[in-house]
């Protein structure tokens, strides 16, 4: 078994490789963000001030962390060479998988089928552009994995040290990408139910305290109009995107339940004929959401007319021209009702968390990226579901269709970008 895992996960990497000598970009974009920031890499390489001046001097810079791109450029100063660079971040970021399994083996008894199943990261199209092309997404997401490890070994016996560890790794996760800090509030919802009032100041504090850089970062630049214009009401990131992008990420999410949804369609129509109106109100609220839009609030849902991001799902109903305002209302409730089945047996716990995703982007594009691979840590690590559970644990039997669907995906993004 050990030869398995080891010889598995070489081939993870090696194909990361490979990429990188062929110059993969599955993801379409990733090689343009790479020509773009590498600039500042360079910059900072030379010194913090030669790269913060270029870095403040760009709209399209500030609205991002700039700590990847500090670190990125102490990086090529030590290596002397972007290639170097670019291995290095391949073996760093091929720990994710590692610490997905991690996270698994805290859900679920440990088997090589559970280890295989971690694996599937390494044929995720983001995963590896991220991996290839020198992008904070993965850097970010190392860092929400070892957060969401301590988490749950928090929930194993409640060790207070665990919870400073998993706040300290989400931080270190929002330092790189600002958008996953919602997932704090969730962290806090769990970690003060049954604390004093001295354990909870702890914690408040031990938060604030790692968060001090950020915010004299954020007054900096704050103070700057032209930052202040990325936030106002007709562009960049602001609430009034939030409707719109309930329905983008519900069908975003759907793509990637699609094999779940299979694997549980007997289970979702048995309970959804037992609990028909629950199914009659969810229909009813997406019905509205879709009316109101139409008679009363015009553009409550307004997709981009650009075709910058929306998703794999978006995408192929615009192909076909559909309405594609309508279908994905469908496709939101469908998702929506799978979410419920999974969610009802810890439904606050589980909403509340559903609600923090949500919160994570208020951008006026959402791209396909912003959950690949978040949804294997989302969906296994965080949501709290015997259901989910129950796939765990039948994981002989799925990781096959699972590895072809991904497998399928990848090599779609291929042909459409290549």
């Amino acid at each position: 078994m050990y030869q398995i895992k080891t010889v598995s996960f070489l081939i993870g990497l090696f194909s990361l490789l490979t990429g990188l000598y062929l110059k993969e970009n599955l993801s379409g974009g990733a090689k343009l963000d790479h020509d773009y920031l590498i600039p500042t890499v360079i910059a900072f390489s030379n010194s913090l001030n030669d790269g913060f001046k270029l870095f403040l001097s760009n709209l399209g810079f500030v609205v991002h962390s700039p700590v990847f791109y500090i670190l990125a450029g102490k990086l090529l100063k030590i290596f002397g060479n972007l290639d170097n660079v670019k291995i290095f971040y391949i073996l760093i970021s091929s720990s994710l998988p590692l610490i997905f399994y991690q996270i698994l083996k805290l859900k679920n008894r440990d088997n090589i089928y559970i280890y295989l199943f971690s694996l599937i990261i390494f044929i995720s199209p983001y995963f590896r552009s991220s991996s290839i092309w020198l992008l904070g997404d993965n850097l970010s997401l190392i860092f929400l994995g070892l957060s969401i490890v301590f988490y749950l070994k928090f929930k194993k016996n409640e060790n207070l040290n665990f919870c400073y560890y998993s706040i300290f790794f989400l931080s270190l996760c929002c330092y790189f990408r600002y958008y996953y800090f919602p997932f704090y509030f969730f962290y806090i919802f769990i970690y003060f139910k049954n604390q004093n009032t001295k354990n909870i100041l702890k914690i408040i504090t031990f938060s604030f305290l790692i968060s001090v850089p950020a915010i004299i970062y954020f007054i900096y630049i704050i103070q700057d109009y032209e930052f202040l214009r990325l936030i106002n009401l007709d562009s960049g990131h602001n609430i009034f995107n939030y409707s719109t992008n309930f329905i983008i990420l519900l069908s975003i999410l759907f793509f990637y339940l699609i094999p779940y949804i299979i694997f549980y369609i007997n289970q979702l129509i048995k309970y959804y004929k037992k609990n028909f109106l629950t199914f009659l109100l969810f229909s009813f609220i997406f019905l509205s959401i879709y009316l109101v839009d139409i008679f009363i609030y015009e553009n409550l849902i307004s997709f981009n007319q650009n075709n910058l991001g929306g998703g794999i799902v978006k995408k192929i109903i615009d192909k076909v021209y559909f309405n594609s305002q309508f279908f994905l209302i469908i496709i939101a409730l469908i998702t929506s009702l799978v979410l419920h089945f999974l969610f009802r047996n810890n439904l606050k716990q589980n909403y509340f968390l559903l609600i923090c995703l949500f919160l994570c982007f208020p951008s006026n594009y959402i791209f396909q990226k912003y959950l690949d691979p978040l949804f294997y840590l989302f969906i296994f690590g965080l949501v709290k579901s015997r259901y989910i559970d129950f796939i765990l644990s039948k994981m002989k039997k799925l990781l096959i269709p699972l590895y072809l669907f991904s497998t399928a995906f990848i090599l779609t993004t291929y042909f459409v970008y290549y």
